[in-house]
């Protein structure tokens, strides 16, 4: 492995380890010890996307496990997952989705699964 890949990597689990805050490109590049010019330049090259999108995926990831195991609050769920709020949580959902959490927690509570949105269909965060 590549010193890029192995920097990616640990952006990616000190991301994943505090993903319920807004740790910075500052933060996490200090934390594994290079510059946040390097680290934004080598996770885009290596992952194809930016950290924040990677981020809110992570976090995306998260929300749907959630709707699907509890009757969380959606507010509660967004504050949780170190959205500012409902709403901001709802759009970067819906981006990332296609839907909305409240969609999701329909179709979960009908036993249905809900119709994908195609990835080129969706806005990129």
């Amino acid at each position: 492995m590549d010193r890029g890949a192995a920097l990616v990597e640990a952006a990616k689990r000190e991301i994943a380890r505090h993903l319920g805050r807004n740790i910075t490109l500052r933060d996490v590049a200090h934390i594994i010890r290079c510059t946040p010019w390097r680290l934004c330049r080598e996770f885009r090259r290596i992952t194809g996307q930016t950290m924040t999108t990677y981020r809110h995926g992570l976090r995306v990831e998260r929300a749907l496990e959630r709707l699907r195991d509890s009757p969380i609050d959606l507010t509660q769920l967004a504050l949780e997952l170190g959205y500012s709020s409902h709403s901001h949580f709802t759009r970067v959902f819906r981006r990332h989705i296609g839907i909305t959490p409240s969609a999701v927690r329909e179709c979960e509570r009908k036993k249905e699964l809900p119709r994908p949105v195609p990835p080129e269909a969706r806005q990129t965060a």
